[in-house]
């Protein structure tokens, strides 16, 4: 039983390990934190399974956080759309004139 659990930690880490370089080279180059994409690659390769929880928790880019072209700042997440200009047709869920007679009796 010992062997069977320390062949699927095994293959576990060796997965983990690609994922990590495999997601390190296809990252962009602007949204990687904390050290340049090349240097986490490798990190990752030289530290084996301790260099992928690396870049999983200190390097991976977070999700719903942009970075601008040319500024390392993360911004917030882009904001919904506006409404669309009068004149054209607008869904009764859109229009904000529809939303507000809702509750009118």
């Amino acid at each position: 039983m010992l062997l069977k659990l320390g062949g699927l930690f095994f293959i576990v880490s060796v997965v983990f390990w690609l994922w990590a370089i495999f997601d390190s080279l296809t990252c962009d180059d602007k949204r990687v934190r904390n050290l340049p994409r090349w240097a986490w690659v490798v990190v990752i390769l030289l530290f084996l399974e301790f260099g992928a929880l690396a870049w999983a928790i200190f390097g991976r880019p977070r999700s719903g956080q942009l970075v601008a072209r040319g500024s390392s700042q993360p911004q917030a997440s882009p904001r919904r759309p506006q409404a669309p200009p009068r004149g054209r047709p607008v869904g009764p869920d859109d229009d904000p004139e529809f939303l507000r007679n809702i509750n009118r009796p």
